[in-house]
């Protein structure tokens, strides 16, 4: 079993679709899933950070060729916190996120329902 580590990808989708290339094919020339731990900070400051934790969160659910355990940073927890005090309040508030570049992350939670 294959394992990889990456953090502080921060919405980089080119270097995140690369990462994910490379293990597929690992998987594949092995035959076996590789597993790939993601420390903190994969969302916040890249355009695409939606995207990215919305493909983390579809692949924790499958267990297909690439088996990742995502790791929560700093930037993971302001989004919780961000996220939990919308639940209450019914917005987003100003808050410590957004001086974090959380622009994009909140952009695409915005449009999920509760």
């Amino acid at each position: 079993m294959k394992k990889y580590i990456v953090s502080d990808l921060h919405g980089d989708g080119l270097i995140y679709d690369s990462i994910m290339g490379f293990l597929e094919n690992v998987s594949l020339v092995d035959g076996e899933p590789v597993h790939l731990y993601i420390n903190g900070d994969l969302i916040d400051r890249g355009l695409d950070s939606f995207d990215m934790l919305m493909d983390v969160k579809k692949r924790c659910e499958e267990k297909g060729n690439v088996i990742i355990h995502y790791l929560a940073g700093n930037h993971e927890e302001l989004m919780y916190d961000a996220c939990k005090y919308k639940l209450e309040t019914g917005h987003f508030g100003i808050d410590s996120w957004d001086l974090n570049n959380s622009y994009m992350t909140k952009s695409g939670l915005s449009s999920l329902s509760e």
